[in-house]
């Protein structure tokens, strides 16, 4: 048997002087997932329902002149510039 070590004496058969390294495993790359897009909800789904459609044309039109739900622009009051930001976002 030959020896991989010089500096190794023999003995014996030789197994003294066998190669014991140990092997260190190495990390293998993993895909890494795609990540997926949250959807953001749209100031103009009234009701929540991740669509702009006519009911939320219908909340904003019940709402018209007031103050709070339809009031999607945040200026106070619920007015053709809600109704053009409704529309502008219309999904069906």
């Amino acid at each position: 048997m030959f020896a991989l070590n010089a500096s190794c004496l023999p003995l014996g058969t030789g197994d003294n002087c066998a190669d014991t390294a140990t092997l260190t495993p190495t990390a293998t790359a993993s895909a890494t997932p795609t990540p997926t897009a949250t959807p953001v909800p749209s100031p103009s789904d009234l009701n929540s329902d991740a669509k702009v459609n006519v009911f939320d044309l219908s909340i904003l039109l019940s709402h018209w002149g007031g103050t709070g739900l339809g009031d999607i622009n945040g200026d106070g009051t619920v007015n053709i510039f809600d109704l053009s930001r409704l529309l502008t976002s219309w999904t069906g």
